[in-house]
């Protein structure tokens, strides 16, 4: 075989396998591709599965600290108030009798001055005048008592108020807390799943452009080989070189010239 017609089925044979080995390699590539992008995509969701139970944990850490804080103060302004309540009380109650004392000591100089001028102090004028003071007494001692009464009455309702209103205060912002905490565990687990589907799409198309990639080398290789076998043809690997035999009939020659097709004539030279 010369040696153009041989270098041409040699082309079209690397070719062949070029295309096969290029084809092989871009279908390989696509699925490690694919693999790859779904074990990343994997990793992401436990990573986004990881970081929500972390947020809604460290929420429900907060949210618990917030109303045990609240839980304090709130008890802090009950006892607080149950002290001043204590000692409102104790107040009011000398106040009373501090008063209860001044009428009587008030009371008392007005008989001693009345029985030491020698009017009789259980009749006329100055007994009036006693009977008024100490009316006068009474009343201001029914003030004081309503007074201190109504004081301490609304000292409690204020410290139950205020102990309410710093549990009720620590409760919301609890919630908030836990709130935001659940939103933000949501928010890490739809990036996490918008990231993993993405990272799983482009495996997909890595896959499916791999293959497609692998089908296109496969046919520029035999596209390739077909060339070169066309090449190899046209050179006459296909049509020999005519070649010349002799007939059992002396003098009469048969040449074949490719195609199935011979050519005959008598040679004169040779005899019987």
């Amino acid at each position: 075989m010369p040696l153009d017609i041989a270098l041409a089925v040699g082309s079209s044979l690397v070719s062949l396998f070029g295309g096969y080995s290029a084809s092989k390699s871009a279908k390989r590539y696509g699925k490690l591709a694919r693999e790859a992008a779904y074990a990343n995509a994997s990793d992401l969701r436990g990573f986004g599965e990881f970081n929500a139970a972390n947020i809604a944990a460290v929420g429900a850490i907060n949210a618990g600290a917030i109303i045990d804080v609240g839980e304090a103060n709130a008890t802090y302004i009950e006892r607080s108030t149950e002290r001043n309540l204590y000692l409102y009380g104790l107040q009011a109650g000398e106040d009373v009798r501090r008063h209860l004392t001044a009428e009587r000591q008030v009371a008392g100089d007005i008989r001693a001055r009345a029985s030491g001028s020698g009017i009789q102090v259980n009749t006329g004028s100055p007994l009036q005048f006693l009977n008024a003071q100490v009316d006068e007494g009474i009343t201001q001692r029914k003030y004081m008592v309503l007074k201190h009464t109504e004081t301490i009455q609304s000292m409690g309702e204020e410290g139950a108020d205020k102990a309410f209103v710093t549990r009720y205060t620590a409760e919301k912002n609890a919630e908030v807390t836990m709130a935001n905490a659940e939103a933000n565990a949501s928010m890490a687990l739809a990036n996490a799943e918008l990231a993993a589907s993405q990272q799983e799409t482009a495996g997909e198309l890595a896959y499916e452009s791999g293959q497609a990639q692998g089908q296109a080398a496969m046919i520029q290789g035999i596209g390739s080989a077909v060339s070169g076998l066309g090449s190899a043809y046209s050179m006459g690997i296909f049509n020999p070189t005519p070649s010349t035999f002799l007939t059992s009939t002396a003098g009469f020659q048969s040449t074949y010239v490719g195609s199935n097709t011979f050519s005959s004539s008598w040679n004169q030279n040779i005899r019987l």
